[in-house]
């Protein structure tokens, strides 16, 4: 026999009655009033979706079983063998889940990981427009669209998705999982890109204590290493940083291990005066990681080559170079624009021009391609000292224009750049 939850037929009667109410008027549009009197009197529970609807009308918490009821039987299962073998592992429960948001979410996450973030950004969308999606598995497929939505520059899209499952999630629960934690901190990525810090920061303002699991935790310290890091505090950045990886080690959790490591070394290689040695055994402590789940090598490869171009080592430099031009998409137009603006630094620091002003030019016509973002300002703006360094002043300028009108006359900007470029025009 099933338990009937008298808690929550109380807290929706005493809500429905506080809110002046009659039981037509509460259940319109949601179920009938014989059903909803039933429900409120302890005869019969509700089902899911229409617990969920009630509940959000009359702004009560769902009770947790309700929060995770609707999840497709089949879905742990599902996900269990996509990670333990892939799509194909995964296929013999897909096929039998009919279209089932869980099975759509498996579907997107393996187009994302090839690299194809229209069809995965397809699969996520009917995820979440599903009608009788349960409140968890929303949140974790707002979690990997907002992502993916992220990748392809639409920030706006991905800053309201998220928000709007962050809101719906707050009328069923308080909780903060590792879902919860995680959307927080992807929308707080989002915001870090347009140039809102305070946002990021606001959002990523989590007690450590609070949270729900290690993962969790490397994930808040991670995002909050980010915004230290975008405001130039690069020694917050590295505290924190080493923080995390306590963390994610602790959850055993080597992608994100993997990536951390990559961050600080992105960090470091930002300060006057980067320890090369330090950043080498970070890039061979990532690579390894990135063996253990077949992870993608681009950025390791990327920064091997910069610091041996930085040690004056030019065929070691060159080597990973090229390793890198091989794992990159060249009409996946923003990660090109990433590897041909790291391939730029890498060419200047072997002093060879010829070649550091060709990437460049590919970095501009890629760019050009890509969805505007303050990423991609960033790299306009950065692109502009490059090509003044290379004598050609007018492009510069068209470039530091370019970024200004991204970056809404960012004042960061301005006096980063402007003066050195429009002084020598």
């Amino acid at each position: 026999m099933v338990e009937i939850d008298l808690v929550f037929a109380e807290q929706l009667r005493t809500a429905r009655r506080n809110a002046g109410l009659s039981l037509a008027e509460a259940c319109d549009g949601i179920c009938s009033i014989s059903y909803l009197s039933l429900i409120e009197s302890g005869k019969r529970n509700a089902n899911p979706r229409m617990a969920r609807e009630l509940a959000a009308r009359m702004e009560i918490k769902l009770p947790a079983p309700l929060i995770t009821a609707g999840v497709h039987p089949l879905a742990d299962r599902a996900e269990m063998a996509y990670r333990a073998g892939g799509l194909k592992a995964a296929k013999k429960f897909i096929d039998r889940m009919d279209n089932a948001p869980e099975a759509l979410l498996i579907l997107g996450l393996d187009a994302e990981s090839q690299g194809n973030l229209e069809k995965s950004a397809g699969y996520l969308k009917r995820a979440f427009e599903a009608p009788f999606v349960s409140p968890v598995t929303k949140m974790t497929v707002a979690l990997s669209r907002c992502r993916v939505l992220r990748e392809m520059g639409h920030l706006q899209h991905a800053i309201s998705i998220g928000e709007h499952a962050l809101e719906e999630w707050r009328g069923y629960s308080d909780e903060l999982t590792d879902v919860v934690v995680g959307l927080r901190g992807t929308i707080a990525g989002a915001y870090l890109e347009t140039g809102d810090l305070h946002q990021a920061a606001e959002l990523n303002d989590l007690e450590l204590n609070k949270l729900p699991s290690p993962r969790a935790k490397a994930m808040n310290l991670w995002a909050k290493a980010n915004v230290a890091a975008e405001e130039g505090d690069f020694i917050e950045a590295e505290l924190i940083t080493r923080e995390a990886l306590v963390w994610a080690r602790l959850a055993d959790h080597p992608r994100m291990t993997a990536t951390l490591l990559e961050n600080r070394v992105l960090d470091a290689l930002r300060t006057p005066k980067p320890n090369l040695e330090q950043i080498a055994a970070d890039l061979d402590a990532a690579e390894a990681l990135h063996d253990q789940y077949e992870g993608d090598k681009t950025y390791t490869f990327k920064a091997r080559a910069l610091v041996l171009a930085m040690k004056g080592d030019k065929e070691g430099a060159l080597k990973k170079l090229e390793l890198a031009r091989d794992l990159v998409d060249p009409e996946y137009s923003i990660d090109y624009s990433k590897f041909a603006f790291s391939a730029v630094g890498v060419y200047t620091k072997l002093g060879m021009a010829a070649e550091a002003k060709r990437e460049a030019e590919k970095c501009i016509t890629a760019l050009e391609k890509s969805g505007a973002s303050r990423t991609v300002a960033v790299m306009y703006r950065n692109l502009a000292d490059i090509v003044l360094k290379q004598g050609d002043k007018d492009r510069a300028l068209e470039l530091l224009l370019k970024a200004t009108e991204m970056f809404g006359l960012d004042t960061q900007l301005i006096n980063h750049t402007a003066p050195s470029v429009i002084g020598t025009k």
